[in-house]
């Protein structure tokens, strides 16, 4: 679809925004991911950025709908550093 919008118009930006979960073909990554299903939902952040005709990106952080053993055994801490470690590693 990016590639079509770039076709009708080369001078538009386009973007994809996605929760950011890392597929099986980045394994150092997947520790990354909340838990892991998030990794066979067939989306793949890098492999996502990684079209040619996709100008940025951005994540979505849902926590409310990725893990209920993440909302009701983990502490606010511990729910903090996991967002921490993802969005650094993000930006990377």
């Amino acid at each position: 679809m990016s590639a079509f919008v770039k076709l009708i118009d080369k001078r538009h930006l386009v973007m994809v925004g996605l929760e950011g979960f890392y597929g099986p073909n980045d394994p150092k990554r997947l520790m990354v991911n909340p838990e892991d299903w998030a990794s066979r939902l067939g989306s793949d952040f890098i492999r996502n950025s990684l079209i040619s005709s996709i100008d940025f990106i951005s994540v979505h952080i849902y926590p409310d709908h990725w893990s209920l053993v993440m909302i009701l055994e983990s502490s606010l801490g511990k729910r903090h550093q996991f967002f921490h470690r993802s969005l650094n590693n993000h930006a990377d």
